[in-house]
């Protein structure tokens, strides 16, 4: 998702989904929130919480002060949920979404003002279309791109469809081919509503794998399918693409053959793509950070193979494709890292750190290369998973995270100074 991101929605046919509304959340949250930047400098979360029924879509809001509003389910009261993102426009609207876990596995969504009314939920997918999983990008004017994978003609396919900040749905756009499965995915969006989005494909009767890409135009325009890495030889993941206000792009994945690496490769505006960089050697499986600020500028967060100790390191790539060099943000037992950079690209790094128990730290980076200390985040005796950064125009950044039992988030302000740990989630 790109630092915009994180989209006339059709409405719910049946009348009692049209009465849906929010309703108090009877338990606890699961596996940790999505949360996205206000322009207030506070933070939106969205999370899955457990109901009598199942699972119930729900957010809640952290002000600029570092009071947390009352939360609110937002999905609808008889469907369980299996899935969730957030978007927040310049306003401070934010765009709630979700996907349905049984019966049509249906993405729906609903807005939810600054003041924290909450608008209609209203059905994203078209009558029928089931979705594996799904991606949101919401756009500084309120304008904003969903990406799905469902089934057609017997294999999973790629398909976004725009939502206009007035409620207008755009038709639904078919981006992968019909003829071959796209699983893995990722979607961004430039402030003038470019879309760009990225897939795997697995070679059928083979281990290989290699990544697509396709432009939409504002206009709803496709472009042409373009393959950015090897089709035979090789096996790819964890695809992202992180997009500048220009509309410059920069993909990154994880590479698993012919060696374990973490890879990078940008496109200009006009669509010309450059030489892939290999950013590391990858340790697979222990996740990787990736967030791109409005120049284009890209920081990476990966747990390196380049020593015995396996250090968690970070990378920064310029908007001009020059990469600086790595460098080491917890020597060892760091793991599933998350990073996001502020508009002037100072990064805040976080990641969980494998002690005697599990535990959020975090570590910032200026602009001009200078690292600050490890900060510990969350409790010692804690078991934490799933942390998440956001950081707003000044690089207060807001941290959250699952320790097992509640969702917690803590801020870290510009000077440096940490608030209590306050509790978004039971």
């Amino acid at each position: 998702m790109t630092p915009h991101a994180v989209r006339r929605l059709a409405a719910f046919t049946t009348a009692a989904a049209l009465a849906a509304v929010a309703a108090p959340l009877p338990a606890h949250a699961q596996l940790g929130p999505h949360l996205a930047a206000t322009p207030d400098g506070g933070a939106q979360f969205s999370y899955t919480a457990s109901a009598p029924w199942g699972q119930q879509a729900a957010e809640r809001r952290l002000g600029s002060s570092g009071a947390l509003v009352p939360a609110q389910g937002v999905s609808h009261l008889s469907e369980s949920v299996a899935d969730d993102a957030v978007g927040v426009d310049g306003t401070g609207t934010a765009l709630l979404a979700w996907r349905v876990a049984t019966g049509p596995n249906a993405v729906r969504a609903r807005r939810r003002a600054p003041d924290g009314s909450l608008g209609a939920v209203h059905t994203v997918t078209p009558d029928g279309a089931g979705a594996f999983a799904f991606r949101l990008a919401v756009e500084p004017d309120g304008d904003a791109v969903f990406a799905w994978t469902r089934l057609v003609s017997g294999h999973r396919v790629v398909q976004v469809r725009r939502l206009s900040a007035g409620g207008a749905l755009g038709a639904v756009k078919t981006m992968s081919s019909t003829a071959v499965d796209a699983d893995s995915f990722d979607l961004g969006v430039a402030p003038d509503g470019t879309a760009l989005a990225v897939w795997r494909i697995k070679v059928p009767d083979s281990t290989d794998s290699y990544l697509q890409i396709r432009r939409m135009a504002p206009n709803g325009t496709l472009g042409a399918v373009t393959a950015i890495t090897a089709k035979t030889g090789a096996a790819v993941d964890e695809p992202h693409v992180g997009v500048s206000d220009a509309g410059a792009a920069v993909f990154t994945w994880a590479a698993a053959t012919p060696t374990a690496a973490l890879v990078t490769r940008g496109r200009s505006p006009g669509g010309t793509l450059g030489p892939a960089q290999t950013v590391s050697p990858l340790f697979p499986g222990t996740g990787i950070g990736v967030a791109t600020d409005p120049s284009g500028r890209t920081a990476y967060a990966f747990v390196s193979m380049s020593g015995l100790s396996f250090p968690l390191q970070g990378r920064i790539r310029q908007a001009s494709g020059s990469l600086g060099p790595a460098f080491t943000l917890a020597s060892g037992g760091g793991l599933a890292p998350a990073v996001a950079l502020d508009p002037d690209g100072n990064a805040t790094f976080a990641w969980i750190q494998q002690e005697s128990n599990l535990t959020v730290q975090a570590r910032r980076r200026t602009v001009s290369g200078a690292l600050g200390t490890t900060r510990p985040i969350s409790d010692p005796s804690g078991n934490a998973t799933a942390v998440r950064v956001v950081v707003d125009g000044a690089n207060k950044a807001t941290l959250a995270w699952f320790d097992g039992m509640s969702t917690l988030t803590r801020t870290l302000a510009t000077g440096g100074s940490l608030t209590p740990i306050r509790q978004v989630a039971p």
